[in-house]
């Protein structure tokens, strides 16, 4: 009878003959051992090719290489993991899609989510996962225990999830989300109200169910009716008619406040000119009336504010005006005395006058010598000589600085 010898694979899956058998220290007897009758059908490239498992020998998954003779384990990492849910997380203006992924490491279990763009490059390990944590070193390793992952997942649910509050259209009806759900359309069937999870402040901007005993809710409604007192009618009433239009659906209108700026802005250039001009005097820097200007218009609009809340009477209001402008006059008054002591020509021309009169300098005529009026120019008398030559002379004192 005929046999066959089909020998196992070599070091690294490596296919050998044989010579390699034998050389590797292999006897006759253990080659003949390998002998059988059967006839084995070759692998077909058509074979599964994704042959993964998670191993509980290493508690890692495993990857079973196909070779010529047969399948041989390969170790892809030291854990396992699989991805529990697809996320698509909607917040309005884009979608962002992400993994959970439930994984074990040494006995320990790890939730946490992954954005699908950052799954492929198996980097959210060393992020998610223990420094001990390993994906095996190896050409395409990390490509098989991405696949792996995937494959031993097996069908992955997907979810949708919502991240912003206000009106969204979602499978044919406009619903309005909240921290708390969503109102309107068919969200009362089960199963088919959207999930909405929120982040940061939006998780307080919740819609509470409405409770006619909770007191709590007639002091929400009292609070919303006292903005109608904050700012004239013709401004609050519209605010809070559109506030609680909004949940009765969709409407083909909006509002919004606009400030009168070119009128404001005209009556201020008017009013800045007059305290200007009222504000000037002379020996004042250029810039000291308009600074003055501008602090009185503060003080006047705060003073007409307070009146008008009823902080104050008119009376009142009117003293503080008087006594407020008088103060920035007198503060107008110090820094030109401040300006004026530290202008750089007047110090120098000080300093000047200091150093002839204290003898330390002097100034000379074009030629050198004694100016008219020496004795105002930092010269003085001397008397040179003795009997018949016996003299006056004027000498300069100090250095010559003109």
């Amino acid at each position: 009878m005929a046999r066959l010898i089909y020998l196992p694979a070599g070091r690294g899956a490596k296919k050998q003959g044989v010579d390699d058998y034998l050389a590797s220290g292999h006897s006759v007897d253990e080659l003949l051992s390998h002998a059988t009758p059967e006839l084995r059908r070759p692998p077909l490239e058509d074979e599964p090719e994704h042959p993964y498992r998670a191993s509980e020998a290493t508690g890692g998954l495993v990857w079973d290489k196909p070779t010529q003779n047969g399948s041989v384990p390969t170790q892809l990492t030291n854990f396992t993991a699989r991805i529990k849910a697809d996320v698509s997380e909607d917040d309005g203006a884009e979608v962002e899609r992400g993994f959970e992924i439930e994984a074990m490491l040494s006995g320990r279990r790890y939730a946490f989510t992954v954005p699908a763009r950052q799954f492929p490059g198996m980097g959210w390990v060393a992020e998610h996962l223990e420094a001990g944590a390993l994906v095996q070193p190896g050409f395409g390793v990390k490509d098989h225990a991405r696949a792996a992952i995937q494959t031993l997942s097996g069908e992955i649910p997907t979810r949708r999830v919502f991240a912003h509050t206000g009106w969204r259209k979602i499978d044919g009806d406009w619903l309005y989300l909240h921290a708390g759900g969503a109102i309107g359309g068919s969200t009362g069937d089960e199963g088919t109200e959207p999930r909405i999870e929120l982040s940061g402040a939006l998780r307080e901007r919740g819609l509470p169910l409405a409770q006619p005993e909770d007191a709590g809710l007639r002091e929400a409604v009292r609070a919303s009716l006292a903005l109608l007192e904050v700012v004239p009618g013709g401004i609050s009433y519209p605010l809070l008619a559109a506030a609680y239009r909004a949940p009765l659906g969709e409407s083909d209108f909006s509002i919004h406040l606009s400030a009168r700026y070119e009128d404001l802005r005209n009556s201020l250039k008017e009013e800045h000119a007059e305290l200007r001009r009222a504000a000037g005097a002379g020996g004042q820097h250029r810039r000291t009336p308009g600074i003055v200007a501008d602090l009185a218009l503060g003080l006047r609009y705060f003073l007409l504010y307070a009146h008008e809340s009823g902080a104050m009477d008119r009376e009142t209001a009117r003293e503080l005006w008087t006594g407020g402008w008088r103060a920035l006059g007198e503060a107008a008054f110090g820094q030109s005395q401040h300006q004026a002591a530290g202008e750089p020509t007047h110090r120098f021309r000080e300093l000047l006058a200091a150093a002839i009169a204290s003898g330390r300098a002097h100034f000379a005529n074009p030629e050198g010598g004694e100016p008219e009026i020496s004795e105002a120019w930092g010269w003085r008398q001397a008397t040179v000589g003795s009997g018949d030559f016996e003299r006056e002379e004027w000498r300069p004192q100090g250095e010559r600085v003109g």
